[in-house]
């Protein structure tokens, strides 16, 4: 094993002309504590055998360079590691960032390191075990983690292993900070503009709400209000719709929209369309036209409604359509569909789910506030006892910038709860219940499109992979 430490003008003069990414500030960021010793890479550990791996130090302390002159039986054989200086806490959200290179024989050399943090001791309860390839070009990484127990100081070790392949790696700048627990790994990924694959496959583990669903890319800023919003005048609002797979990256889908224009007076007119992307770009559309009592809740008084499927090649499906007309008369629910009609006994209060997507904008700010009614979702599907209360205004991170937003709940039979969330001026501006998130924004049309040529490519590579119609 060698290890040495060089000196020179010359060795200075190369890295400062060496090609660097610019360090990233943000004065959002909250105070980080850094864990490595200072000199960092004079301070390193070495492990190796001495015939075929070595280390050197250059630069007055600022270069390092390490040596694998074949490939190891364990990545481990050869490697770099520090223990940390400071204690961490479970659930830390930790950021390794260094720079690297590889040099060596050839136009193009390339390098594998592999990096690992772990305890010190057993049980080792590994919070990092990551391959990243290096080029001959310099480049900046930044991984972030965040260890599931707390270790106190020296307790932890970061190690960076070259064992793999035959190779020659150039290092600086390493250094691991710690931001504590303050917000999530999530959170400093959108803040550093950080890709949050990097972060692991994680399950949310927590109901969704407006910070998480920021933190997972959902939303980033809302539009702001037109000029003069009146909840209780004509708008029109649109609402991007989201879904959430139960992991914080993977599977996550902007599936559709929701846009309802309202028309005031007695009987307030709504105006409903409602388009879905499914799978392999099968599309359900839904328009209707309700009248609504100038309530509280505003009750739905009489309604048509479509429903309409097209077939990925555009070909609407009139066979799935169905067309109904409604309405609540002398406390009985009506509904004609095809000539027929169904009645059954409707509740003292009944109100539909895009009607509350009127009504709670014009709702009192007050924590008295109790609504009982039954609940018509879809236009067809009556749910009984449902409450909505207020439950108060709440302070929204969204990377370190925050918000006020007032949080309305609705709970009741034959539904999980919905969540709604309205701001300073009374707007809607996100729903969320279970894994789906209803969220404003004014330019939702090309996200759909998007996604529905996304799924209409599926569909098609599946119909010539299987030689037929995948209707």
């Amino acid at each position: 094993m060698h290890r040495h430490v060089v000196g020179g003008v010359l060795l200075a003069a190369l890295l400062c002309s060496a090609p660097c990414l610019a360090q990233y500030t943000d004065e959002h960021l909250p105070d980080a504590r850094e864990l490595l010793p200072d000199d960092a890479l004079e301070a390193a550990a070495f492990s190796g055998p001495d015939d075929a791996s070595s280390l050197a130090v250059e630069g007055d302390g600022r270069l390092m360079r390490v040596e694998a002159r074949r490939a190891m039986d364990n990545h481990w054989d050869v490697g770099v590691s520090w223990n940390t200086t400071g204690p961490i806490e479970a659930d830390d959200v930790l950021l390794l960032t260094f720079e690297a290179r590889a040099t060596g024989p050839g136009d193009s050399p390339t390098g594998r390191i592999h990096l690992a943090f772990r305890r010190v001791e057993k049980p080792y309860h590994h919070a990092l075990s990551k391959d990243v390839q290096v080029s001959a070009q310099w480049r900046r990484f930044e991984i972030p983690f965040s260890p599931a127990v707390s270790m106190p100081a020296g307790g932890g070790t970061l190690r960076l292993n070259f064992g793999a392949v035959p190779q020659t790696i150039e290092l600086r700048n390493v250094s691991l900070v710690n931001y504590g627990g303050e917000f999530s790994i999530l959170g400093l990924c959108r803040i550093l503009n950080i890709d949050p694959s990097l972060a692991g496959n994680r399950v949310v583990g927590e109901p969704l709400r407006p910070t998480n669903l920021w933190e997972m890319g959902a939303w980033d800023r809302l539009p702001p209000p037109a000029e003069g919003f009146d909840p209780e005048g004509a708008w029109t609002q649109t609402w991007r719709i989201w879904t959430c797979h139960g992991y914080t990256i993977k599977g996550n889908r902007n599936v559709g929209y929701l846009r309802i224009t309202r028309t005031p007076g007695d009987p307030i007119e709504l105006h409903v369309e409602q388009r879905i992307v499914n799978y392999h770009g099968l599309q359900h559309i839904t328009t209707a036209e309700i009248n609504c009592a100038a309530d509280a809740l505003a009750r739905p008084r009489s309604w048509r409604i479509a429903n309409r499927f097209v077939a990925p090649d555009g070909t609407p499906l009139d066979e799935l359509s169905l067309y109904e007309t409604g309405a609540i008369e002398d406390g009985l629910l009506r509904v004609r569909e095809d000539g027929r009609e169904f009645t059954r006994p409707a509740g003292e209060r009944v109100t539909a789910d895009w009607c509350l997507f009127e009504a709670i904008q014009r709702l009192p700010l007050d924590r008295a506030l109790s609504e009982r009614f039954d609940m018509l979702e879809g236009l067809s599907l009556l749910k009984r006892g449902h409450h909505l209360s207020y439950r108060g205004p709440e302070e929204i991170d969204a990377g370190r910038r925050t918000m006020t937003l007032h949080h309305f709940q609705q709970t009741g039979h034959g539904t999980l709860p919905y969540d709604w969330w309205v701001d300073k001026d009374h707007r809607l501006v996100m729903v969320v219940t279970h894994s789906r998130a209803y969220i404003l924004d004014d330019n939702v049309e090309d996200e759909y499109e998007d996604e529905l040529r996304a799924n209409i490519s599926g569909y098609q590579r599946d119909a010539g992979r299987h030689g037929g119609d995948q209707q």
